[in-house]
């Protein structure tokens, strides 16, 4: 997929190969980090997301395929009658990714929404929702997207500070400097030399 992508974008992006619960790049290096069917591969979904919200500034957006779906049910019955592609599938819900996303982030705004992808058999059963009733809000979509904007309570910043510095004390190459001018310099009649 990295050589496919290579390809087709060329120099216009860094592409890095790497593991989702140890991404290759600095803390803070991105605005946002996507998830689109990634976490339904992944061992430890809690460990990406937290690596996840390491490397991102201000958000993460989730993209799964939803295990209370149509959809899912349908998947499942053709992994019954064909070869299981979605045995190594792991399905989510939206109160799975709100736990983990908890686990993860602490207590943060979620914004969600579903998409629904008919199955073949919905589609000659036909529609029984009315047009005044929006189903992305209804948890039961088949891919579900959940957005999540990152607050920290310490944040550290990249930049040097330039304000509010005092005047620094003198430096030994300074004072020795003052020293040598002093011994240099002829008192004049009231002044009396002090030993340095």
């Amino acid at each position: 997929m990295i050589r496919r992508a290579s390809e087709r974008l060329g120099n216009r992006a860094l592409l890095k190969a790497g593991r989702a619960e140890d991404l290759p790049f600095e803390d803070n290096e991105f605005d946002l980090v996507l998830f689109i069917n990634t976490l339904e591969f992944l061992e430890d979904p809690l460990s990406a997301l937290k690596e996840a919200g390491r490397v991102a500034k201000r958000s993460v957006f989730i993209g799964v395929t939803n295990s209370l779906s149509w959809y899912f049910l349908y998947t499942k019955v053709q992994s019954l009658l064909h070869k299981p592609f979605f045995d190594h599938f792991a399905f989510f819900n939206l109160w799975q990714l709100k736990s983990y996303i908890r686990e993860a982030y602490g207590s943060v705004p979620v914004q969600w929404r579903c998409s629904h992808i008919r199955t073949p058999l919905l589609e000659r059963m036909g529609t029984f929702v009315s047009e005044q009733w929006h189903p992305e809000r209804c948890p039961f979509g088949s891919f579900l997207g959940l957005c999540v904007p990152l607050r920290y309570t310490l944040r550290t910043i990249q930049q040097p500070l330039t304000v509010g510095l005092g005047k620094a004390k003198p430096s030994v190459v300074e004072g020795m400097t003052m020293r040598k001018a002093q011994r240099n310099r002829r008192p004049s009649g009231n002044e009396r030399s002090l030993p340095v």
